[in-house]
């Protein structure tokens, strides 16, 4: 009988490659991260908790194995926020929401402020997704000012990625007449907003101009909300 091959484990690179480390993190796609018990507690209450489960697992050299739902491409980024080491560049939305979603988990409070601050880099050129992943990651504040953001603004022909996984009900809110009429009633001298008019008046997904009545701009029905939603809308969070 032959004898049993060993192993091959991949270790993540610097700095979480150090044979000093007294914890290690595994990922689900087999990347393993050796990293300071003392630098991860301080940055997680939840990690903190983790490592002084009677239920540990521990390496072959007895270290304390910590397995998580996280892939290597969201935990390197994240555990990097916990260094003191260059703060990780995201090359996408995507990157950012997936690692601000773990930070939350972890009760990670710094990474996650200085994540909240990368999503709003994103604003002026992407508000619709920066919308759509404050719903996901359940931010009021941001969800609402990305909605704002909108203001003059078409609706991409093709929609966002995390549109597919938006609720209903987010995107209702989204598209609701009701919502419109908060930015239609006239101001104190009795007339729109300059930013108010603009919204109102601009064309919807499918080309379709709002109504017109003797020159005044009026907002689109619920109905016709409902169907070519438009950017003159801003999200009320439940």
């Amino acid at each position: 009988m032959s004898n049993p091959q060993p192993v091959t484990l991949t270790f993540a690179g610097v700095p979480f490659e150090n044979p000093a480390a007294d914890v290690v993190i595994r990922s689900p796609d087999g990347v393993h991260f050796r990293v300071r018990s003392a630098i991860i507690s301080e940055a997680s209450p939840v990690f903190s908790v983790m490592l002084t489960s009677d239920q540990i697992e521990r390496t072959t050299d007895g270290k304390r194995l910590l397995v998580v739902a996280e892939d290597s491409t969201v935990l390197d980024p994240l555990l990097r926020l916990c260094y003191p080491v260059t703060d990780p560049v995201f090359a996408d939305l995507k990157d950012v929401r997936l690692v601000l979603a773990a930070a939350m988990k972890y009760q990670m409070t710094e990474a996650c402020t200085l994540l909240k601050k990368q999503l709003r880099s994103y604003m002026d050129d992407q508000p619709l997704r920066v919308w759509a992943s404050a719903c996901l990651l359940r931010f009021e504040e941001e969800a609402k000012a990305a909605a704002l953001a909108l203001f003059g603004k078409e609706f991409p022909v093709k929609a966002p990625p995390e549109f597919e996984q938006v609720s209903s009900g987010d995107y209702f809110r989204l598209t609701s007449s009701e919502l419109v009429e908060m930015f239609q009633s006239p101001s104190s001298s009795g007339t729109h907003s300059p930013r108010t008019f603009r919204s109102l008046s601009k064309r919807g997904r499918n080309g379709t101009p709002c109504s017109r009545n003797s020159g005044r701009t009026h907002p689109p029905s619920r109905s016709s909300l409902a169907l070519t939603p438009t950017s003159s809308v801003v999200l009320r969070m439940e």
